[in-house]
């Protein structure tokens, strides 16, 4: 009885502190999101932690509502904080320590995102790791306070940590897009998405639904598109929204080879005989046609092959795994563009030339904090995770052109 009531005494003196102590300890810029004031009182008054041990999410701070965790397993104590209104995982502190309750690791979410922290270990002070999407974006960065200062330092002061190392703006999500980018996905890709998919299908230059290879007119009871040709019809879309008397690419000009671009001789000796580059040719044939019908020049749509970071391949593009990143770093610095993917594999077959075989269209944006991708596919919306996965259980070599297109904001 007695130990119940120093319990109920402890809480009602924690919430205490962390009234008095809000405008002390808070830093207005990450107000909302930290646990700092939750943190500093727990760390400096409570000694059982274990009374906590696999309890349900507990809220320490009924004014900021602070989610608290603990489990203990194998001696290691795994503890986290932050804040239950938000629900997700930016300003979210996560601990480790040993059976003595020292301090082991920690990682702190700078995005709405569960694998995207810094990473904070004693066997490491004075430096620490930055993971993007749950890969190693940095490592051994700088920091000059105490590894055990971490539990009750601020929100403010571990972003600032990225702001010295210059990386601040490539990382920390700030924009929020979502209205304009649902516009642009209203009055452009919705309308191509109420068809049914059939293989080799799209629409003429007079709006019939046809087949790519011959141009024969598709039966009555299809009527729809392949990837290609959703993508066509997508394009087709754009350009009207710019210049409303524009009525549909030919079919013709897309499916020109640019054997021009292609000066290895294997690639040139098998253009001929099995056209392995027409998801890419259709691809950039759609860009220049989008260039020269809305006179665009400067910011024009064309093949992305600047990340910063990662290696763009000649004939290939990036690799798929780093799709997510290399998208995010692009809209991080312009959000006002959308792409077309066009992925390829290694041909098993000799000569061992890429083959690409599917287009995919993609429109990133930003809200709370978070980045998402929304992903449409032959007349259909699917998602990330599926081009993914598809990618993974055909080729582990598999590699994708990205085709950046500028959204026309003045239009929507």
């Amino acid at each position: 009885m007695i130990k119940f009531i120093l319990n109920k005494l402890f809480f009602l003196i924690l919430i205490q502190i962390l009234f008095f102590n809000f405008f002390l300890f808070a830093d207005n810029i990450t107000n909302n999101y930290d646990s700092v004031n939750v943190r500093k009182a727990f760390f400096l008054y409570e000694k059982d932690w274990d009374k906590y041990i696999n309890n349900k999410r507990i809220l320490l701070d009924s004014d900021n509502q602070i989610a608290f965790g603990c489990t203990f397993k194998n001696n290691i104590y795994d503890m986290y904080f932050f804040v239950a209104s938000n629900d997700n995982s930016f300003g979210r502190f996560q601990y480790r320590f040993n059976r003595f309750k020292e301090l082991l690791d920690v990682a702190v979410f700078f995005q709405n995102e569960k694998t995207s922290f810094l990473f904070f270990s004693n066997k490491k002070p004075g430096k620490f790791d930055v993971y993007l999407f749950g890969k190693l974006y940095r490592k051994d960065l700088p920091y000059y306070f105490s590894f055990d200062s971490l539990k009750i330092i601020s929100l403010y002061q571990i972003l600032s940590l990225l702001e010295n190392a210059k990386i601040d703006k490539e990382i920390l999500i700030t924009k929020d897009d979502l209205a304009t980018k649902q516009k642009f996905i209203n009055k452009v890709i919705l309308p191509s998405t109420k068809y049914k998919y059939v293989d080799d299908g799209a629409r003429d230059e007079f709006g019939k639904f046809v087949y790519i290879e011959n141009d024969n007119e598709q039966k009555q009871t299809e009527q729809g598109f392949n990837c290609s040709g959703f993508a066509k019809d997508i394009v087709d879309n754009y350009i009207r929204l710019i210049n409303p008397d524009f009525r549909y690419l030919k079919i013709s000009d897309l499916k020109e080879k640019r054997e021009y671009e292609r000066k290895n001789i294997a690639y040139q000796y098998h253009d001929l005989d099995y056209n392995p580059f027409f998801g890419l040719d259709w691809g950039k044939n759609l860009a220049d046609k989008i260039n020269q019908i809305c006179n665009y020049d400067v910011i024009k749509a064309e093949e992305y092959d600047k990340d910063k970071y990662l290696i763009y391949q000649k004939y290939r593009g990036y690799n798929v795994s780093d799709l997510k990143d290399i998208l995010f770093r692009d809209q991080q610095n312009d959000s006002t563009n959308f792409y077309l993917l066009i992925f390829n594999r290694l041909r098993e077959q000799k000569p061992v030339v890429p083959e690409y075989y599917h287009i995919a269209v993609i429109v990133p944006y930003f809200k709370d904090k978070k980045f998402y991708l929304r992903v449409f596919e032959s007349s259909t919306e699917t998602s990330y995770d599926r081009i993914i996965k598809l990618s993974n259980d055909n080729d582990k070599d598999e590699k994708v052109a990205i085709i950046k297109i500028p959204i026309p904001i003045i239009y929507l």
